[in-house]
């Protein structure tokens, strides 16, 4: 590949994808979920720190106090969000840097598993969700940590270093840690013998090394702070149900690339066994090698993987989120990326298949994020603030709100929600109509005693209110979000 001609046009399209995300960024206002309770509690800096120091989380709890601080409406909220795009378009260049130092793949490669971490779900849920700004920071951090290590690994400096910002990631945000392993992987992958040589085994050990560190700070800082762990937090020792779980929704997130996994569909389901039985035949049958060097490489491919999602299999996390997945994602994708473009031999064809990747990875990644948080959420938003600016007065007492269906964009929008981040109404959580009217009030009327005054009572169902004579009343706001969108 000509590395001249292809640079150049890979930059504009990603630029532009970018772009894309920020202009929808700058013009959308919402709360997703966590946002609203994070924006009307921002005084209560007390219980957002206890919220994320019993999670592990220090530097979060630091960052997250004092960006919430800096803002008081929901438009300002938008801020936040663009600081975690230009957070993670920089973490994407700080990938391709990396792959690239590694000089272990063709462009090609580089290329689209560039263009897969800037366009898939975890990436776009991070730029969505106001309460994970912080994310790109550990994911930086892991990513330096692990080139450090790779490129220095014999000087006693990088491992304290590769010590450092690995724990500082972790009291970031612990999923993103094992970003640090991307360089040791990357040789595994490109050996192809299934030996772990000295500067994998050095990585592993600096890795485990670092989740000890972190475990025994974590938990003097609670000590310290005189608080509990959250439950989120309990190391879970279950050998055979974690595997269960691993086996799952994890590999089957991952094997779906930047698909949309739907748990409920048989098609999404059969797309880890079809295209892992498909990559187990090309790697046993297909390449060249003696058996037992082929099965040593397979074994050692599914154990970097499980290394990659270690912090949630030893946690007591069931329901595996695409916020879980930006290490799994990537491994997987750089398997099959590489696997892939070892099928096509003919070279002159192969920048064209390569660019067509990137540009499908690009456009599906600006589709998802405008269809299933963007314009759906600020359509949301948008509806239940115009019904409180015509209906909503000093006399209002009680907000009564019906809470809209888990998958309430369905028929308006035509999305369904995938998990708790995609496609889903905000509203559809119990904790969130509470802090986002009391926040729309507070905006419309400039008085937060007012808004804090205000009684807010939701309900999954209409016919969960038992008295719907207090309806009538008039200190009684009734809001049916099935009505609304």
């Amino acid at each position: 590949m000509n590395r001249k001609s292809l640079s150049p046009l890979f930059v504009g399209l990603i630029t532009l994808y970018f772009l894309f995300l920020a202009y929808e960024v700058l013009s959308s206002d919402y709360l997703l979920t966590d946002d609203a309770w994070s924006l009307w509690h921002v005084s209560d800096h007390h219980s957002i720190y206890e919220y994320w120091l019993r999670q592990g989380r220090l530097f979060t709890a630091i960052l997250e106090n004092w960006l919430f601080s800096q803002t008081h409406t929901v438009a300002s909220i938008k801020f936040i969000r663009l600081l975690s795009l230009v957070g993670w378009a920089g973490c994407t260049a700080l990938l391709y840097f990396v792959l690239k130092q590694l000089r272990l793949f063709e462009d090609g490669m580089v290329l689209v598993t560039t263009a897969y971490f800037a366009s898939t779900f975890f990436t776009l849920v991070f730029i969505g969700w106001a309460v994970c700004v912080e994310i790109f920071i550990p994911a930086v951090l892991s990513l330096a940590a692990g080139l450090v290590l790779f490129k220095y690994h014999s000087k006693l400096w990088a491992g304290a270093l590769f010590l450092v910002l690995g724990i500082a990631a972790l009291f970031f945000y612990q999923t993103c840690y094992p970003l640090v392993l991307i360089p040791f992987y990357s040789l595994y992958l490109h050996r192809k013998d299934g030996r772990f040589t000295r500067p994998m085994v050095q990585g592993v050990v600096y890795f485990f090394a670092g989740l000890v560190f972190y475990f025994i700070l974590f938990k003097y800082s609670l000590s310290a702070a005189h608080l509990p762990a959250s439950p989120r937090t309990e190391l879970k020792f279950n050998p055979l149900d974690r595997i269960a779980f691993f086996f799952a929704p994890p590999m089957n997130q991952a094997f779906n690339v930047s698909a949309l996994f739907n748990m409920r569909s048989a098609v999404s389901q059969a797309i880890f066994p079809v295209v892992a039985a498909a990559w187990l035949g090309i790697e046993l049958f297909y390449r060249k090698g003696k058996t037992s060097v082929k099965l040593r490489y397979v074994g050692g491919m599914m154990l970097w993987w499980v290394l990659g999602y270690l912090p949630i299999l030893v946690s007591q996390e069931t329901f595996g989120p695409y916020r879980s997945m930006p290490v799994l994602g990537l491994m997987v994708c750089m398997m099959l990326v590489d696997l892939v473009l070892m099928l096509i031999r003919d070279t002159r064809r192969k920048p064209a298949f390569i660019y067509t990747i990137v540009l499908v990875f690009l456009c599906w990644g600006g589709f998802v994020y405008y269809s299933y948080l963007a314009h759906p959420l600020r359509e949301e938003y948008r509806a239940i603030r115009a019904e409180l600016v015509h209906r909503y007065n000093s006399h209002i007492r009680e907000v009564v709100f019906v809470r809209p269906d888990e998958d309430g964009f369905l028929q308006h929008y035509g999305v369904r929600p995938y998990k708790d981040e995609l496609g889903m109404p905000s509203t559809y959580k119990d904790w969130t109509p509470e802090p986002l009217v009391k926040q729309i009030v507070y905006e419309m009327t400039g008085s937060r005693r007012q808004a804090e005054d205000l009684k807010v009572i939701s309900y999954e169902k209409a016919s969960e209110i038992s008295d719907k004579s207090v309806l009538t009343h008039d200190d009684v706001l009734y809001i049916d979000a099935h009505t609304l969108f």
